[in-house]
């Protein structure tokens, strides 16, 4: 897609997401994947009593660095901070345990331990908002829209985690 187009289309996503800020380069190549999973997202929302809105959280896989953070939709302050500290403990802990494709394989239910968080070549990639099943699944979307993931391999983790709503978003 050449740059002007690209502009073009983050102009139109700029609204959605309601802000004006200075868009980094990185901003730039994640947006527009953003905006195609929002439309998923509230496609299912409206099948199910789910919210639309959720913490993307992006980190470097080498240092655990977080790279990038975007709120989609609206929460309550509240519930922002809880989303944010959740999206952040499971790309912590998926950095914490290398050998782990997602934060699935160390969830906890007692220790309020969650899924939703992926490995990509170069990624951590955490979403929370929604649901478990469908965080991981945004997660893995956004993987493959951005081309750090291979589908299959995508496919691969959703299963591992048996995580049918990857499909869904497909």
């Amino acid at each position: 897609m050449e740059t002007k187009e690209r502009l073009k289309r983050l102009l139109e996503i700029d609204e959605l997401m309601k802000s004006h800020y200075i868009l980094t380069a990185f901003e730039i190549y994640v947006l527009p994947g953003i905006r195609s999973i929002h439309k998923g997202i509230k496609r299912y929302a409206k099948t199910k009593e789910y919210k639309e809105s959720g913490y993307l959280v992006i980190r470097s896989k080498k240092d655990g660095l977080i790279l990038f953070v975007i709120m989609l939709g609206w929460f309550p302050s509240w519930k922002a901070k809880k989303y944010l500290y959740i999206a952040f403990e499971r790309g912590e802990r998926l950095f914490h345990h290398p050998s782990h494709v997602s934060s699935w394989q160390s969830r906890d239910k007692k220790d309020k331990k969650q899924g939703g968080a992926i490995i990509t070549r170069d990624f951590i990639v955490s979403f929370t908002g929604i649901s478990e099943p469908l965080d991981e699944a945004v997660a893995l979307k956004l993987s493959v829209l951005c081309k750090w993931i291979h589908p299959d391999k995508a496919q691969e983790i959703a299963d591992i985690s048996r995580n049918h709503l990857y499909d869904y978003l497909k």
